[in-house]
């Protein structure tokens, strides 16, 4: 059976020095331990990129990653591979096959004639430990000698450990948010603020999203979820995700995963007719309170 991952933007538009701070870093999952996330790097300010990724998985280790401009044409393409054990990943990163790339439903329809810009040859990254990473060159502007690089980190998918019962202690924290889903906004600067545990996005025609840091063995959750500093994105059903705060989405920390676990509108005993949030200590609580 085929899996189906899609990876948020990571850009808007590349900055002439990124920090920590300023770069938009998505995690890209295999399952068992590790996974790779993802962000991109310019040598100057010209460039104004979509730099929309999207990856589509043959099995468990192999993903495209897809660069776009703003029109959504695809200006560069390359295949991530990855085989692990249980401390240390390889990373292979392989140039596309011009026929294959075009047979993805994911494909744009309207793409130009002619080749994707690819790798010119295979990259290799072996051994690479959690928190080790990688950066390879992926777009080159002659007019201006600027470089567009992306780097790749090892992170675990693995669960945080239990946070300590501490005053301010780790938790969501949703502040003024707008969410948009497949560049949709479907809720612009809502004047709430809530904090838990655990998190209950229900949206119209798209269902539940439950959102924790620590996931309950009772239901499938996924570790799509990857918050920097004010913003969450995630995958889900074939859509991508974006939750946007006026704070920090983490109490206490700027970067980590979130755990996902969505329930579609078609599986829900009632249809969702409005957007709402709820927030509990657990996901526990907020399916006592009649979620579904």
């Amino acid at each position: 059976m085929k899996r189906f991952w899609i990876l948020a933007p990571l850009v808007a538009m590349v900055a002439a020095a990124q920090t920590a701070e300023e770069r938009h870093e998505v995690g890209l999952f295999f399952g068992n331990g590790l996974g790779l996330a993802l962000h991109s790097v310019s040598t100057g300010g010209h460039a104004k990129l979509s730099m929309t990724g999207k990856v589509s998985t043959h099995g468990g280790n192999q993903a495209y990653r897809v660069v776009l401009d703003s029109s959504g044409a695809v200006l560069f393409a390359y295949i991530i591979e990855s085989d692990k054990t249980a401390t240390e990943m390889n990373v292979h990163l392989r140039p596309v096959d011009q026929a294959q790339i075009r047979q993805r439903d994911w494909f744009p329809k309207n793409q130009p004639s002619g080749d994707v810009a690819t790798l010119a040859a295979p990259r290799d990254f072996p051994g690479l430990k959690l928190g080790e990473g990688a950066q390879v060159d992926i777009l080159y502007h002659p007019g201006t000698g600027e470089k567009i690089s992306d780097v790749l980190r090892v992170i675990s998918d693995t669960p945080p450990p239990a946070p300590r019962r501490v005053p301010g202690r780790e938790g969501l924290l949703f502040d003024e948010v707008t969410v948009v889903i497949d560049g949709k906004t479907i809720v612009e600067n809502r004047r709430s603020m809530m904090s838990g545990q655990a998190m209950k996005v229900r949206v119209p025609g798209y269902g539940e999203y439950y959102l924790v840091l620590i996931p309950p063995t009772s239901h499938p959750f996924q570790a799509s979820g990857w918050v920097d500093h004010n913003v969450l994105r995630f995958a889900a059903d074939g859509h991508i995700i974006e939750i946007t705060g006026m704070s920090n989405i983490l109490r206490k920390s700027d970067y980590g995963t979130i755990w996902v676990y969505h329930v579609p509108e078609r599986e829900l005993a009632k249809k969702v007719d409005s957007v709402d949030f709820h927030c509990a200590d657990s996901f526990e609580q907020l399916k006592s309170a009649g979620s579904e």
